[in-house]
């Protein structure tokens, strides 16, 4: 709870970067929830204080912003070719 980021890290637990500060804005984060990526490498992130679903790829770059109705607190991401 004390963190508004994301880490990325590589296969054998090196840095590679992160990005995200506390905020409300598009690409900052209110408690980070829950994380997941789909098949084409995009990161969907539970930004549960700002009752969003923020969308990224891998390097950090904002997609997509979805606002929800009420906070997110996981993720799922399903198996498979239709994700």
């Amino acid at each position: 709870y004390g963190n508004s980021r994301v880490a990325h890290f590589d296969k054998d637990g090196n840095f590679v970067n992160a990005w995200g500060e506390r905020g409300s804005r598009p690409g900052e984060f209110n408690t980070p929830h829950g994380i997941a990526i789909d098949n084409n490498d995009v990161i969907y992130v539970a930004d549960r204080g700002n009752n969003r679903i923020q969308t990224f790829d891998t390097k950090g770059t904002l997609k997509n912003v979805w606002n929800l109705p009420t906070a997110p607190w996981s993720l799922c991401m399903t198996t498979g070719a239709s994700q």
